[in-house]
């Protein structure tokens, strides 16, 4: 079940993505600039990197063998999980050691993400620095990422099952 929701989510249309991480982002902004409850204060700022680890995950999760894919699962919920604790503890996220802990936990689970992916898209399985370093990038900037990284993504999630026909 998780492997064919990885996939679904990584064979999704860009644009679903763009729409809910636009939408995530202006949630964000309206819980900045009024006042609302902390609970929801944390599940808007939450919002972005949930679509975003959310979509490093599917990928992940499509270009990895399947025992090795479960086994560091939590390792994507933990930059929106911390980003959540954050804003409903009111701990500053400006140039604070949180902030600096969910970069880095952003950044691991986009570099896991993108390795996967360029090491799944190599003929030898061993992807270089570089590829991997610009395709962290791209995940990270989601919104133009998405769109350019989708036809590879897709390529290496195989085609869609056959829709099966109703009589």
């Amino acid at each position: 079940m998780l492997q064919t929701f990885a996939e679904r989510l990584a064979r999704a249309h860009p644009g679903y993505f763009t729409a809910a991480y636009l939408g995530a982002f202006g949630a964000q902004v309206l819980a900045m600039t009024n006042p609302v409850l902390p609970t929801l204060y944390g599940l808007a700022l939450a919002g972005p990197f949930v679509l975003i680890c959310l979509w490093a995950w599917a990928i992940y999760n499509v270009c990895t063998p399947r025992p090795k894919a479960v086994a560091v699962a939590g390792i994507f919920a933990s930059a929106p999980l911390l980003v959540l604790v954050a804003g409903v503890a009111g701990w500053s996220t400006n140039n604070s050691p949180t902030a600096l802990m969910i970069f880095g936990l952003l950044f691991l689970t986009l570099w896991l993400s993108a390795s996967s992916l360029e090491d799944r898209d190599q003929s030898n399985g061993r992807g270089a620095l570089g590829p991997k370093l610009l395709t962290t990038l791209l995940l990270y900037f989601g919104v133009v990422g998405i769109w350019v990284l989708h036809p590879r993504i897709a390529r290496i999630a195989g085609p869609p099952p056959p829709v099966p026909r109703v009589r």
